[in-house]
């Protein structure tokens, strides 16, 4: 059975490894992504999925969690928050548990930054608005941070908003 099994292996990764070599090449992908992949191109039957998965796990193309931290990490970096990301990663079919424990090692300070990043993108069209600070929390909302989250990050705009006055004001004298 062993034998077989071994040829079976060969046979499919011969067939499917250039097709997902060329998918998994443009960016990190999640293993839902492959199969839904698999599945379109019809490269397999549906009961070698788990081994086509299995394989390239183990040749290190496929990795469920790296795929959670990049994208989510490239989220922040965008200023969007933990509601926005969480959802985003959910369309990938990503496991719950593995998006769970991924998203936990991000910390409140890594939220604030990405807040921050999202108040500096939306303040010119916040300040042009009659009420910038309500077109900024609901900004903030939209782009999936918690109250809290957009509290702080309101507080600390404000806060910025009269140093740079403070400093406007001594460079007049």
């Amino acid at each position: 059975m062993g034998l077989l099994f071994d040829e079976r292996r060969k046979d499919l990764m011969a067939k499917v490894l250039p097709a997902m070599n060329r998918f998994l090449a443009s960016r990190e992908r999640s293993s839902g992504e492959v199969i839904e992949q698999l599945k379109r191109k019809s490269l397999c039957f549906e009961e070698d999925y788990d081994l086509v998965l299995e394989i390239l796990s183990e040749d290190g193309l496929l990795d469920d969690r790296r795929f959670v931290r990049n994208r989510a990490e490239h989220r922040l970096d965008g200023g969007y928050g933990p509601a926005y990301i969480r959802n985003d990663l959910m369309k990938y079919s990503v496991p719950r548990e593995i998006l769970q424990e991924v998203l936990a090692e991000f910390d409140e300070s890594d939220y604030l930054e990405a807040a921050m990043v999202a108040v500096q993108k939306k303040e010119r069209a916040a300040l042009a608005k009659d009420d910038p600070e309500r077109t900024m929390r609901s900004a903030l909302q939209y782009r999936g941070f918690t109250y809290q989250q957009t509290e702080k990050a309101i507080r600390r705009w404000n806060a910025d908003d009269s140093e740079d006055a403070g400093e406007e004001d001594s460079d007049e004298f």
